[in-house]
């Protein structure tokens, strides 16, 4: 319990490595993200259409923690990004079936020191 994962982990057994330290349910507004619900996360930043950063309350240790994000609609073609990781945040950038960006409703996961 909360120790580091060994090079082969016990099987069923949680380490503070692979427990998710951070994650964020986004909904756009009239053009401004606002959370739904999260875990460490202490703000959004509106960096332009299509990009938002997502703040945490602590920062990781390092910015080589693993992200993953995935947008919420019914549109077909769309792309998400984790286009920047800082210890402090993660830039997300959405963008449609062109390739242009825009805002869309995403959730985040991170998992990382």
């Amino acid at each position: 319990p909360g120790a580091n994962a060994p090079a082969t982990p016990t099987a069923d057994y949680l380490y503070r490595d692979n427990i998710i330290k951070a994650w964020c349910a986004v909904t756009f507004s009239a053009g401004t993200p606002g959370i739904d619900d999260d875990v460490n996360v202490s703000s959004l930043t509106d960096d332009g259409v299509g990009l938002t950063t997502v703040n945490f309350a602590t920062a990781f240790d390092n910015a080589t923690f693993a992200a993953t994000a995935s947008a919420r609609s019914d549109t077909t073609g769309l792309m998400i990004i984790i286009n920047v990781k800082a210890t402090g945040s993660v830039q997300i950038a959405t963008r449609n079936d062109v390739g242009n960006l825009t805002d869309m409703n995403f959730d985040v996961m991170c998992v990382g020191d």
